[in-house]
């Protein structure tokens, strides 16, 4: 990097994409959207800086990856940020979206792409990261198939996974005919199987049975491989208190422990009556960045409800930071799992359902089989409501941390407000003793996710609360200086 190219990187490096009062910075936008971890987001928006510098520098046309043109396009939502302080200040030039128009102009914007990449190892002296920068044959690899999918209505399932719970599903229905000894009819010449429909009442309620057990048994099985790693590495970084205390209750564990230990120490005032808080006086002693947040959210009397919305960037971080960790799990994939086992549950009441009608139509008893199918039916729905919030590592982590700090599994009203906080953040609202004046707030109205998106969030024009134009699948050409 020469002279001019080290001016202009500083310049770069000196700007800030979110301003100092915005609320959900680009990076976390951007792991929200595309279900990115914290980390990453960060990385692609390092990428995305040397992206601009690229463009500024090179003196050729230079064309983004899939994952840099996503942050492009995020940035050019924040348009007072990209057009008046990035383009007119910084780069000191207009710097257009151009993409691709077709067949035509494909061969263009890859000899561009190849362009970006020795640029980028000339400039930078060092290999573009491939997880961010593929290499040529494999840049449109995602983008022809990607799609913004609004998982408030929609399962993600990935293929793969349909594909193990379909084949879990019918190996356990298989092994159920086998164990429970029915004699195979021959459907075809050359392959003898059995129709469970026909079995007689007391050799299908016994293949039931077996196979609910399978099927539960599979359900369950599929729910422990998908949850995540088991190991310990080395590397592990130590947690922090609110770090812990979304380890082991999410959201509203954080934030009772932050409302018990500010509370604790006379800076905040619970309302047992109308289940506020309000904080007392206008400064806080904290040092903790969440206590910091949750003082200043509480300027009026503020529901849990409310709270929860206002500090969501916070949470959000430390979510994002026990995500990186392999921890927990983030919630689509969580949706995702339960809902690949209630796929494979959903057999117990179909196949149960279907033989009381072949039963019905026959003029035979089906009482007990009404009774199984309602008990398998419940059991299936018992598995499939349980959530899934850590990993085999967040739980082992979290095991050693509360053997650790056993000593706060029961505090009394004399406590520190240091061991308050501690108290309710690994074991709950329930480690306060009866008579300690925070007890009350487990009865308080509970906060939930689904309260995040009202009381302290605002939009405008410019915030980039919404999105328009092209996604990451709209076919990015790319920039050139002579534009």
């Amino acid at each position: 990097m020469n002279a001019e190219q080290s001016q202009w990187w500083e310049k770069l490096q000196a700007f800030q994409f979110d301003a100092p009062d915005a609320q959900i910075t680009l990076a976390e936008k951007l792991a929200r959207e595309n279900g990115w971890t914290a980390t990453y987001a960060d990385r692609v928006l390092e990428e995305y800086r040397r992206y601009l510098l690229l463009f500024k520098c090179s003196g050729h046309g230079v064309s983004p990856s899939e994952a840099v043109d996503l942050a492009w396009h995020a940035h050019l939502l924040y348009t007072r940020s990209y057009w008046q302080e990035l383009c007119g200040r910084v780069l000191g030039q207009p710097l257009h979206h151009e993409p691709s128009t077709g067949a035509d102009d494909g061969a263009k914007f890859d000899d561009w792409y190849l362009a970006t990449l020795a640029s980028y190892r000339k400039i930078f002296g060092e290999e573009p990261p491939a997880d961010i920068w593929p290499a040529p044959e494999r840049r449109d690899d995602v983008a022809p198939f990607a799609r913004k999918i609004d998982t408030r209505k929609f399962w993600i399932i990935p293929r793969s996974r349909l594909v193990a719970a379909a084949v879990l599903t019918a190996l356990a229905i298989f092994g159920a005919a086998v164990l429970s000894g029915c004699r195979p009819v021959a459907m075809w010449p050359a392959v003898a199987i059995t129709n469970p429909l026909n079995f007689r009442g007391p050799d299908f309620l016994n293949f039931y049975i077996i196979t609910s057990t399978f099927v539960l048994s599979s359900a369950v099985l599929l729910r422990m491989l998908l949850r995540g790693p088991n190991d310990l590495p080395a590397g592990l970084k130590p947690l922090d208190l609110y770090e812990a205390a979304y380890l082991f209750g999410g959201p509203a564990i954080a934030i009772r422990a932050a409302v018990a230990k500010l509370a604790s120490e006379g800076e905040l005032l619970v309302n047992r009556g109308r289940g506020t808080v309000t904080r007392v006086g206008d400064r806080t002693h904290a040092k903790h960045s969440f206590e910091i947040a949750v003082f200043t959210a509480l300027r009026i009397p503020t529901s849990f409800q409310t709270l929860a919305a206002c500090v969501r960037p916070q949470v959000s971080r430390i979510e994002g930071r026990l995500r990186d960790q392999k921890l927990v799990l983030d919630t689509y994939r969580s949706a995702s799992i339960r809902a690949i086992a209630a796929m494979i549950v959903l057999t117990l009441p179909v196949l149960g359902v279907t033989k009381i009608c072949v039963g019905i139509s026959r003029n035979r008893p089906v009482g007990f089989l009404v009774v199984l199918t309602f008990i398998a039916t419940l059991l299936g729905m018992a598995v499939c409501a349980l959530p899934i919030r850590r990993t085999f590592r967040g739980e082992r982590v979290l095991r050693a941390i509360r053997r650790e700090h056993s000593h706060a599994r029961f505090v009394r009203k004399s406590a520190p407000p240091d061991m308050v906080g501690l108290a309710v953040a690994l074991f709950g609202m329930t480690a306060l003793s009866d008579e300690h004046p925070l007890r009350h707030m487990d009865r308080l109205p509970p906060t939930e996710r689904s309260s995040w998106g009202s009381g302290c969030s605002s939009s405008s024009c410019g915030g980039g609360g919404s999105s328009c134009g092209g996604g990451g699948g709209s076919g990015c050409g790319g920039c050139s200086s002579g534009h």
